[in-house]
């Protein structure tokens, strides 16, 4: 990135450290423009883990930051790490050994709850077997140990595949502390992780409500037989149950209610575009089908209005101090009644403000094979 300091998140840095760990201090960097500010609001001690090897490092706390963390110079240097595209992988040294990392593609996937079937003391010094449940019959999947895990409980099955056989598995933790430990019966020891086709990341919930714990407390609840995948996406559902009839309709019925948008009145020219969109399906009953799908979500396909992204990112344009550079108008007499009506429309939709700067950029309105113009 050109970073010359590591900065991280300051919205998933709860998530990581203790709130009291955090060294407020306050600074200012300038970004790549060499004008523009850029404030944090502290510093932070990190570990960065690659292949079990912990890499620490001090990153600054960025309030406004484009993704959760930017590993600077500072990282680079002091690991001697280097980025080999072609070979796709990512070498590091430290303590005289050097950690090859590969380079893996982003992908959706889907995080599945393990939680704790029993209440289970672990006594210091000791290994214990402790049975977990999942929502899932069964599935064989790599698990990784939630955060809290990590400095009170060492998980022997770490970075190793869990098999499930009737929801159920077997988990080996090592206590190291000198004092004992108690799992409660629906702690979430970690999670599954597995790939996704889904465009949006997934979470599991389940009808069944006996098991509790520290489940409730994120949202989830740990489950031994029917299971409801509820998407983050509003307009999106899935749902996988067991051959018990009686909780399928239930979980049915539950989706209906609460994740399928409920119909509105229409606007005609939305319902006639839906019409034409479906007008050269010869089977009747696929026709229906279809079209009973967009027009459940016809909000989606609704051109008669104008829809504003509301970010909750400052977006500036920092420009370099000197006097605009002066740009003469060229005119399309053809086009000048289009551009109006086109400027009139957006002004009223909101999507454009008047303005008095002196800086400008040409307007260009493209032809669409429909006769109507693109305003870019």
């Amino acid at each position: 990135t050109g970073a010359t300091k590591t900065f991280i998140n300051s919205q998933i840095l709860h998530h990581l450290v203790p709130m009291n760990s955090i060294l407020k201090q306050s600074s200012s960097f300038l970004l790549a423009d060499g004008i523009a500010s850029f404030n944090v609001l502290g510093l932070v001690d990190l570990s960065v883990e690659f292949n079990n090897f912990v890499t620490p490092i001090k990153a600054y706390i960025a309030q406004h930051l484009c993704v959760d963390m930017i590993i600077g110079m500072d990282y680079i240097n002091r690991y001697n790490m280097n980025i080999n595209v072609q070979k796709q992988i990512v070498t590091i040294q430290l303590h005289n050994h050097h950690i090859v990392v590969p380079i893996v593609n982003v992908t959706k996937s889907v995080r599945i709850p393990v939680i704790s079937s029993t209440t289970v003391l672990l006594p210091s010094s000791s290994t214990r077997t402790i049975p977990v449940a999942i929502p899932i019959s069964s599935i064989f999947l790599p698990f990784i140990p939630a955060s809290s895990f990590k400095t009170h409980v060492l998980v022997d099955n770490k970075n190793k595949n869990l098999n499930f056989q009737n929801y159920r598995s077997d988990l080996v933790l090592y206590n190291t502390k000198r004092f004992p430990k108690t799992i409660r019966k629906g702690t979430c020891l970690g999670y599954l992780l597995c790939c996704s086709m889904f465009q949006h990341p997934r979470t599991f919930y389940s009808s069944y409500h006996n098991l509790l714990g520290a489940t409730r407390r994120t949202g989830m609840t740990p489950a031994s037989s029917d299971l409801t995948i509820n998407s983050d996406s509003s307009n999106r559902s899935s749902k996988l149950s067991n051959n018990n009839s009686t909780y399928a309709s239930r979980t049915s019925c539950s989706l209906t209610e609460t994740v399928l948008p409920s119909k509105k009145l229409r606007n005609p020219i939305v319902t006639q575009h839906l019409n034409s969109l479906v007008e050269n399906i010869e089977n009747d009953q696929n026709k229906q089908d279809l079209l009973s799908l967009l027009e459940r979500f016809s909000n989606i396909f609704d051109i008669t209005k104008h829809n504003i992204a509301r970010t909750p990112i400052p977006h500036v344009i920092n420009t370099i101090p000197h006097s605009p550079p002066a740009s003469r108008a060229y005119t399309q007499p053809d086009r000048e009644e289009v551009m109006y009506e086109l400027v009139q429309e957006f002004l009223k939709a909101g999507l454009i403000s008047e303005s008095n700067s002196p800086y400008a950029a040409p307007a260009i309105l493209v032809k669409k094979k429909d006769n109507s113009f693109r305003f870019v």
